[in-house]
């Protein structure tokens, strides 16, 4: 059970991500040579390169943010109390919370309101499915930063008691 969980929290959104973009740098390999050898499309290449870079973006960001891939500048913060470092830290990451549920709330709401719209040259597709990037990146996101919040809190208040 255990691995399934941490697979579902954490290598699942490395999967999907690394699967979408694989498959969109293979179609538009494909789709360009056939376009240049012999003057054929794939017919709705384009669609499905969209929505996989979609997903590239919106999972592949939740992913590079669960491992702490994602740069930051720290000029201010480097220049404070260990101490102050730890309350900056629990304070950004109430702040990434409260930014990550109103991201998913509002992907949520453009996946609601996609009705019937299907995508270009892809009618069989309903748009939702690409609006579905943005709510599973963004729910993967809400997931990790609040178990950093939970993590950096817990360093927090350890801190406090040892002293």
């Amino acid at each position: 059970m255990k691995r399934l969980i941490k697979f579902l929290e954490s290598d699942l959104p490395l999967m999907i991500s690394g699967g979408a973009l694989t498959l969109s740098i293979i179609l538009a390999v494909v789709n360009a040579v056939l376009r240049y050898s012999i003057s054929y499309t794939i017919n709705g290449a384009d669609a499905v390169i969209t929505l996989c870079f979609a997903y590239t973006v919106f999972v592949g960001s939740a992913a590079a943010y669960k491992r702490g891939a994602h740069y930051g500048v720290d000029v201010l913060v480097s220049h404070l109390s260990e101490r102050s470092k730890k309350v900056v830290q629990v304070l950004l990451d109430a702040i990434l919370i409260v930014v990550m549920l109103l991201g998913f709330w509002l992907s949520v709401n453009l996946t609601k309101n996609a009705g019937n719209k299907t995508f270009e040259g892809l009618s069989i597709l309903p748009y939702s499915v690409y609006d579905m990037s943005a709510v599973i990146g963004f729910g993967y996101s809400i997931v990790y930063s609040a178990e950093f919040f939970i993590a950096d809190l817990k360093k927090l208040t350890q801190k406090e008691e040892n002293t």
